[in-house]
């Protein structure tokens, strides 16, 4: 287990400048350099429907925005959970591309759904049901990205097993929780991260 405590920050793509929007968030050790920084990056978003599509376009990354910076603006149940929030036009999509000096298991959970796995955060029987099943059948039931080794996120598992983008009908109420993790799982960070959809107006 490691000695050291894991703390997290907003960075901007210069730490010299000061006022402009954050572009990653970046987990770090105090006393040693190992770090993980996770930025969103702005995407087309491509129709919801049975094709298959190209990989969009990568148009760099969101704006990131803490939270208290705007209490005095935002519901007080957004201020109360706390983190950072980005701000997305209704036919942008977003991709998670993390950037580590060394493995970090991350657990990225969008409206309560284990992006990677499929599965609700609060477990039920059915959950357990669908694990054994899948282990029965020699699937995996790993439930977070190896960042590092894996650098990007780029939709969010179902049940079934596929990997789709989240529905516009759902970005509503979509929240990201992200658990992070270090290589001996001696520490864990929680981070919230609203997207707040721009309605346009044609």
């Amino acid at each position: 287990m490691s000695e050291y405590k894991l703390k997290v920050s907003l960075e901007t793509e210069s730490r010299k400048i000061d006022g402009v929007p954050h572009c990653s968030l970046r987990f770090e050790y105090e006393t040693r350099k190992s770090f993980l920084e996770i930025s969103f990056h702005r995407t087309i978003r491509v129709p919801d429907d049975e094709t298959s599509y190209v990989l969009p376009p990568d148009h760099g990354p969101f704006p990131i925005y803490s939270v208290r910076k705007f209490q005095d603006t935002l519901p007080a149940s957004m201020v109360a959970t706390g983190g950072c929030l980005l701000l997305m036009y209704q036919r942008e999509a977003m991709w998670m591309y993390f950037k580590a000096s060394q493995p970090f298991a991350v657990k990225v959970y969008a409206g309560g759904i284990n992006a990677v796995l499929g599965e609700p955060r609060k477990q039920d029987m059915g959950t357990v049901l669908r694990q054994t099943t899948r282990l029965s059948q020699e699937k995996s039931i790993q439930d977070y990205v190896v960042a590092g080794p894996q650098s990007w996120l780029d939709g969010v598992a179902t049940h079934d097993g596929s990997f789709d983008v989240v529905p516009l009908k759902n970005y509503h109420n979509l929240r990201l929780k992200i658990k992070v993790m270090d290589h001996g799982g001696g520490h864990t960070y929680y981070y919230a991260l609203k997207p707040c959809v721009i309605h346009e107006t044609h």
